[in-house]
């Protein structure tokens, strides 16, 4: 066997060492459901339900409109756009898609520690490292974390297109070049975090490169920082009403945001170093933050800090590579230091791009070790023992996922202090009609957060177990409660127009959902509940005027485009009900009633020939 077919077969086996260990720690995870933010962002997203929208998405947030949120991730809908087209609402896909994305950014871990060191045994360690770690098992295991692993995909592969072109020549330097501006493109556009990406550049060119930066090699990051603006500029338009959901962490000093960020750190070094103990809700600084230099926890965590980053910063000349991944971990978790502010203080997820420099020390200090003969198959027992343990734990920590009421159980043992944990718990259990846990619930969530930004989403769910158990009176005056809350939340007047339309109550229910609309103006949803209302009204321009409203937000929202057809007929005007009816058709053939009202419509024209190819349809799918 030559030299270059060695190599290949170990590359290969190298590949199918690091493809078995994280498939075998996910696999599980396959037959999780969609749960907590899954809902919002797939389950009842209009977003992502047509293949179509997709260059609509770069216009809009990532929610809808009437829910507040900073999130502006086009691609990462995208994603979940073409998970729809292929899969529908079958959570085994979505997880296949994030499985396969972990997988392959463990590759380019892999590639990416072979590319800056030559050196097989740290890349191999530190890629089984990232792919087993259970700490990512919020970002894999769960549907609504893929935007961590996906925006780390491009990132790993601007990364090294960005190492090839600091190393290349000619033609190769530019198609490196453009490669790497392309995904870093993609990068931001899935994920902000992403804009770190050309500190992670001059890390790079400080620890590895060969000759001294010229004047081209700053003017290479112009278009970098060109593409930042683009999206900065991008994301504040579409944000721009869509509220702010951080107020929590806006309300707390700067002063007391930086004084908190090396206990943060410390924080997530325990986490990779010893991970016991995970789990979604983290709330350890949020209500709890530090305010003096006098603080224990300050000074500890400062101490220690102190201590790691001038013994690495001494060695740095003589291991470069330790030092760039003591650095690459810092960088990466800049963003989440809430130095401007964001959701939390700590998130596990935020630590998959983060992790990768904590792992290349990690493998520094094993690949020294393995280097005393002596203790070498120790050594390499010891680091085979750990990724195993590291893989069992992440087994059973996607266990936790496989049921929403034993997630948001296991969830509130660690932060029994969450509100929107009862609260979503509570809404499980009223889902399974489970009336009086739900009930419990959602009065916990009320006594922990009696005046706060969720307290209106509270009391809503309150009010809606309180109808369903046939307590009207007192859902009204919680419903009302809520509108004193925050009388700006449109799904409070929702709620209350279905009462009314429940209750024949046409008049109340279309001003109740007008409210709404006028509140959310993009949500096609309300507008088609609008419709109803008036349809039901007789009112059948007004009813037609906000169907429209509805199909030219999502053209393909099938019951605005029935009910618009709808609408027309009663108006008499039958070709254009005629041709929504048909509209209807396109977007799903296989409904029986829309032949049907087509067949009415012709047979109402005079063109009996249709009417009967309609109606024969209509009875063929009737007994399929």
């Amino acid at each position: 066997m030559n030299k270059e077919l060695s190599g290949l077969v170990s590359v290969l086996l190298i590949a199918a060492v690091i493809v078995c260990a994280g498939a075998l720690s996910y696999l599980n995870s396959l037959a999780n459901p969609f749960i907590w933010d899954d809902i919002a962002l797939v389950t009842r997203n209009l977003h992502i339900i047509d293949v179509g929208y997709i260059p609509r998405l770069f216009l809009e947030g990532s929610y809808h409109q009437e829910v507040a949120h900073n999130f502006y991730r086009p691609f990462l809908m995208a994603s979940f756009a073409l998970d729809y087209h292929s899969w529908g609402l079958q959570a085994f896909g979505y997880h296949l898609t994030n499985i396969f994305l972990h997988l392959s950014n463990a590759l380019l871990v892999y590639c990416l520690v072979w590319t800056v060191s030559g050196r097989r045994t740290v890349s191999l360690i530190t890629a089984l490292l990232f792919t087993v770690h259970p700490v990512h098992t919020e970002a894999v295991a769960y549907i609504s974390g893929r935007g961590d692993p996906l925006a780390a995909f491009f990132s790993l592969v601007s990364m090294i297109c960005f190492i090839r072109f600091s190393c290349a020549e000619g033609r190769n330097r530019a198609g490196a070049y453009l490669g790497s501006l392309v995904f870093f493109s993609i990068a931001v556009f899935t994920k902000e975090s992403a804009l770190m990406l050309p500190v992670f550049f001059v890390l790079y060119s400080a620890c590895f490169g060969k000759r001294r930066p010229g004047l081209g090699d700053i003017l290479a990051y112009v278009p970098f920082l060109a593409v930042a603006a683009a999206y900065l500029y991008a994301r504040k338009i579409a944000l721009s009403g869509a509220g702010d959901p951080s107020i929590y962490v806006n309300s707390i000093p700067f002063a007391s945001r930086l004084l908190t960020s090396p206990a943060v750190v410390l924080e997530y070094v325990k986490m990779l170093a010893w991970p016991a103990g995970l789990h979604m809700e983290r709330m350890d600084f949020l209500y709890d933050f530090i305010t003096s230099l006098k603080d224990p926890r300050f000074v500890a965590s400062s101490g220690f800090l102190a201590a790691a980053i001038t013994a690495v910063v001494l060695r740095r000349r003589n291991s470069k590579l330790l030092f760039f991944g003591a650095a690459w971990f810092l960088a990466g978790l800049l963003p989440f230091l809430n130095l401007i502010p964001v959701n939390a203080f700590v998130a596990e997820h935020w630590l998959y791009f983060p992790s990768i420099g904590f792992f290349i020390v990690v493998s520094i200090l094993f690949d020294r070790m393995l280097g005393f003969r002596s203790i070498r198959l120790c050594v390499q027992t010891f680091i085979a023992v750990i990724v195993a343990m590291l893989a069992a734990v992440t087994v059973r920590q996607n266990h936790v996922w496989r049921d929403p009421v034993y997630f948001y159980n296991y969830t509130l043992r660690f932060s029994p202090g969450s509100a929107r944990v009862h609260t979503n718990l509570g809404i499980e259990y009223f889902d399974r009609r489970m009336f009086e846990k739900a009930e419990k619930e959602y009065k916990t969530s009320l006594e922990l957060e009696p005046n706060g930004k969720n307290t209106v989403y509270h009391l809503i769910n309150l009010a809606a177990l309180y109808f369903n158990q046939g307590r009207e009176r007192e859902a009204f005056e919680t419903y009302r409660a809520a509108i004193a809350a925050d009388p700006a939340v449109p799904v409070t007047y929702i709620y209350i127009g279905d009462i009314y339309y429940g209750k024949g109550k046409y008049p109340d229910a279309a001003a109740s959902y007008k409210k709404a609309a006028e509140l959310a103006p993009q949500n096609a949803v309300f507008w088609n509940k609008l419709g109803n209302a008036y349809l039901a009204e007789k009112m059948y321009d007004e009813a037609a005027a906000a169907y429209k409203r509805a199909v030219g937000i999502y053209p393909n929202l099938l019951d605005a485009r029935v009910n618009l057809g709808e609408a027309y007929a009663k108006k008499g005007d039958l070709v254009a009900s005629l041709n929504e009816y048909k509209a209807a058709m396109q977007i799903d053939s296989g409904i029986p009633e829309i032949y049907t009202r087509i067949s009415n419509i012709c047979s109402r024209m005079g063109a009996h020939e249709q009417a009967k190819y309609f109606s024969d349809r209509a009875k063929e799918l009737l007994t399929k």
